[in-house]
This record gives structure tokens, sequence and C-alpha cells, in this order.
């Protein structure tokens, strides 16, 4: 019997691969839990949830799979991160995507999807750091302007006092890319 109690066998998502293992269930079908947490990340030990792994990872298919199963898309973890803080932390060379001019990466796609799910823009971790304080950080142009037509807020405020404007201007190589953003919307 799978996790899912009698009768029933749920998708177990592989923290690493992102692949579903059918633990005793082979050749059933099975439901998927989108808000179980408990593969090598227990809930009490890291609050990950196949939600916040797949948006970390890149992996849109996941991350619209667990949406439409009902994920929880504003679930935090021990540091107070919710997936669209992920989305919004990653550059799109780190996740092995090329960079075209042009094309929304899938780490946008994915915030994008989240945010229209109801993810809050301006959900803030254990160091009071938005999604766009951490986009902002990374100079993430495409992902500053998503957050901001969705209503994020650029006054809050992270535990230093840094709004995320001002997250970003702290980065000189990313200065430019940073008021071009902000400023674009206006």
């Amino acid at each position: 019997m799978g996790k899912g109690g009698q009768g029933g066998c749920y998708a177990v998502p592989h923290c690493e691969g992102l692949t579903v293992k059918a633990s005793q269930c082979w050749g059933r079908r099975y439901r998927v839990d989108p808000n179980f947490s408990d593969c090598w990340f227990p809930k009490n030990v890291a609050g990950w949830t196949p939600l916040h792994i797949a948006a970390s990872a890149g992996r849109d298919e996941i991350v619209k799979a667990l949406l439409d199963k009902g994920a929880h898309v504003n679930a935090v973890n021990q540091n107070g991160c919710t997936p669209l803080h992920y989305a919004a932390s990653k550059n799109k060379q780190e996740v092995g995507f090329p960079v075209l001019l042009g094309v929304v990466s899938l780490l946008e796609e994915i915030a994008i999807m989240l945010l229209e799910n109801g993810a809050d823009p301006d959900a803030t971790d254990h160091f009071e750091s938005t999604p766009l304080h951490r986009a902002a950080a990374k100079g993430n142009l495409k992902m500053i302007q998503i957050l901001l037509r969705h209503k994020a807020s650029v006054n809050i405020q992270d535990s230093e006092g840094n709004t995320g404007y001002k997250a970003g201007l702290l980065r000189p190589a990313k200065q430019e890319l940073v008021l071009e953003a902000f400023f674009s919307l206006l």
C-alpha cells in the first residue's frame, strides 16, 4: 500500500531527478499528492514540497501538473521561502537553459504560472526578502518585470532595510539591468 492509505498509491517525487516512482504500485494507477514533502527533505526538517523542488529546478511541466492537482502555491519551507522565491532567484544559466533574446525562459513561465494560480508576489522569507528582492539581486530583467506586472510591492524592505530596487543596485555588475527593469514599466 502506498503513502495514500488504503487501496491508494501516491507518486512520490524523487528530489534530485524530479522523477516519479510509485512504490509498491507497479502496473496500477496512482495519484499524485502535490503537497507531499517527505522525500529526502522531511517536512519537519526542510519543508520542501514537490512544487518548491520543481520551481527551483525549472521543471515547468511538473509545476503545471502539481498546480493542476491542487499544490499549495504559497507553501513555505524552513527558510520561509515559497516556490516563487526559488523561481525568481535563479538565472537561466543556473538551470542549464540557453539565453535567447525575446524568449521567455522556463523559470519566467513558471513564475507566471505560480502568480496566475495565486502566488503572493510579496511573500517574505525569514530575511524578509520577497521574490522581487531575489530577482533584482540576480539582475533578472524579465523576472523583475513579471513580478512588477503582478503587483509586487517595490516598498517592502528586507531585514537589512533594502527594497528590491536597492538589492539589485548592490550588485554593481547588474545595476544597468535593474534600472532598466524597474523604469521600463513607468
